[in-house]
């Protein structure tokens, strides 16, 4: 069970904190509180009021290389992941692929990828493992 903060479930639901807690006392919503005494709700109850359903979740198939001169390996690894998705089945899938070192964590496809992922909006992250 995922357990998100009053500021995700307000942004998610595009009103302010304020709201988030009248909607609790009115009933709409229900919160646990953590040991410091923060409200914290439950991500599948929000996204069912949101009318979001784990059909809408998404696969992603993240690719990367550390350098220009790899393109023909991004290429490579993107294609096996279509294959794999495809050999799988798999629908509602996402492809992100991008050149940039390791050591950099500014990489925009990094940053979509964990977006999606901490939004709630990813079912499964397939990738490829290179030596």
């Amino acid at each position: 069970m995922t357990w998100i903060s009053i500021g995700k479930v307000a942004k998610l639901f595009g009103v302010t904190s304020q709201s988030i807690r009248d909607w609790r006392k009115q009933g709409k919503l229900e919160a646990i509180r953590t040991f410091g005494g923060h409200r914290r709700y439950n991500l599948r109850e929000i996204e069912k009021k949101l009318g979001i359903e784990d059909k809408d979740r998404k696969t992603v198939l993240y690719s990367r290389v550390s350098a220009h001169d790899q393109k023909e390996d991004l290429v490579r690894q993107k294609q096996e992941l279509i294959n794999y998705s495809e050999k799988q089945k798999i629908t509602n899938v996402i492809q992100i692929s991008e050149i940039g070192s390791g050591l950099n964590y500014k990489k925009r496809g990094l940053k979509k990828l964990l977006n999606l992922i901490l939004l709630g909006s990813v079912k499964q992250l397939c990738l490829i493992k290179t030596d």
